[in-house]
């Protein structure tokens, strides 16, 4: 079949257009892409950048990138630029990963597409880059043996490509793979340095300076904030009888049950060991005393566990509560009231809160 009748087609040489794309245009926009991807923009920044040029080198209507989260069964369709406007992708219509569409098709074949008679193929029963397009070349985004999603282009014209074009489209599809994996790479090192890895919740290092953030808040706009120190009770003797293993099942059952009750706004940590930490913000005395209680009774009623034996293993938490500005200015001495609260509340029996 003739290139762009609608067939699948590989990479070959440049082909000159006729006032069309050089060899220097090309390599200066190849290394304007690659420069893109060395900035600190993020991921829609540079693919904003990656598609502008794009539209310099090859006369396209619009461009996407449509992105796969790993283990995902659909694509979500992210409009990066549209006649002559370059846009910033957010999230956007979801494709099913079908060889049903051509962007579903790319990814399972893990190879570009290129169609320069969109209407005459009906390969496809879905059209995701529009009715209007003529024309579409898609790539898919390949790293490392993993495929990331798709670079896709499109044109109201007929037989708008050339072999030029593919080359170019399937180089910068390389560019923008990069790009996706650096952002998944730093999102998911960014997310390491911030949360617990057992619960899933946010880690000791980041409570602290949220919590010098709160109260810095809290101080410039004269507000009360609560803080609260919560602990597992007997939390040992479960590690020690039952081991690591089952002491985690609590420690992530426990950390669940906290999170869902409390406001989106509340800040849950893991403090240390079987100790949570949470900073009620604008909460007064007798509310946050009450989201405390709450809190206890919701694990004394629900943090149930298999104990890996054909039993049960129940477990209750304790709670300090201190004050800012009544107990204190400082995030120091407000911890340590808050921790001497949660003491007193261990020592008076457990399961119960202290102020």
């Amino acid at each position: 079949m003739k290139p762009g009748g609608g067939s699948l087609l590989e990479a070959g040489p440049p082909a000159a257009r006729k006032g069309g794309t050089g060899r220097k245009d090309l390599l200066k926009s190849l290394l304007e892409i690659a420069s893109a991807l060395t900035s600190k923009e993020d991921l829609p920044g540079v693919l904003g950048a990656i598609t502008r040029e794009l539209s310099l080198l090859v006369p396209i209507d619009q461009a996407s990138i449509a992105l796969l989260e790993e283990g995902a069964s659909q694509l979500s369709l992210r409009l990066t630029y549209c006649r002559g406007e370059t846009l910033f992708p957010t999230e956007g219509k979801q494709i099913a990963l079908s060889m049903d569409n051509p962007l579903g098709w790319s990814v399972l074949n893990r190879k570009p597409l290129w169609r320069n008679d969109v209407p005459s193929d009906l390969r496809f029963q879905d059209a995701p880059s529009g009715d209007d397009m003529k024309s579409e070349m898609v790539a898919p985004l390949l790293i490392h043996e993993r495929t990331l999603g798709t670079l896709n282009l499109a044109s109201a014209s007929e037989r708008a490509f050339t072999a030029a074009d593919f080359e170019v489209l399937q180089r910068c599809a390389q560019l923008v793979a990069v790009a996706v994996e650096n952002s998944q790479l730093y999102r998911l090192t960014r997310e390491m340095s911030l949360i617990d890895s057992l619960t899933g919740i946010y880690n000791h290092r980041h409570f602290k300076f949220l919590l010098g953030v709160e109260v810095g808040r809290a101080e410039r706009y004269s507000r009360l904030m609560a803080l609260m120190m919560i602990d597992v009770d007997n939390f040992k003797k479960i590690n020690d009888t039952l081991g690591h293993p089952i002491g985690d099942q609590v420690l992530r059952g426990v950390a669940k049950i906290l999170g869902e009750g409390l406001r989106r706004s509340d800040v849950l940590a893991r403090y240390g060991g079987e100790e949570f930490a949470v900073i009620l913000q604008e909460t007064e005395f007798e509310a946050a005393r009450g989201v405390a209680e709450k809190l206890c009774r919701d694990v004394e009623s629900r943090a149930t566990f298999p104990d890996g034996r054909g039993e049960q293993v129940r477990a209750t938490v304790s709670i300090g509560l201190a004050f800012y500005p009544t107990d204190a200015k400082e995030e120091a001495a407000l911890l340590s009231l808050a921790d001497a609260a949660l003491y007193r509340a261990k020592q008076s029996g457990k399961n119960r809160i202290s102020l």
